[in-house]
């Protein structure tokens, strides 16, 4: 008996899909509902979520700063010039 539930388990190990054809169960309709179910749960989650969002808020009046100026220059960064290392670690100007 035990060698029977063995090479039972070593064939489920080998090809898992055998289990949902022995319950007569199509993987890809399970797959297909799975996904579909996990898409609504997560739609509906972002729709409660939404309405913690701020709609057209002006956050220069909300924090009492001012917001029209938001381009910065960057600062000037020299270029930077590739160093060649020879075999050995030592480097090459």
């Amino acid at each position: 008996m035990p060698a029977a539930l063995y090479g039972v388990g070593t064939r489920f190990d080998n090809d898992p899909s055998l289990f949902f054809a022995l319950r007569t169960i199509a993987i890809d309709d399970m797959i297909t509902q799975t996904v579909a179910d996990t898409i609504q749960t997560l739609l509906r989650k972002a729709e409660g979520q939404r309405a913690h969002m701020l709609d057209e808020v002006d956050l220069g009046a909300v924090f009492g700063i001012q917001l029209h100026n938001l381009e910065t220059p960057r600062p000037h960064q020299p270029s930077v010039q590739p160093m060649m290392i020879r075999p050995g670690g030592l480097l090459l100007e």
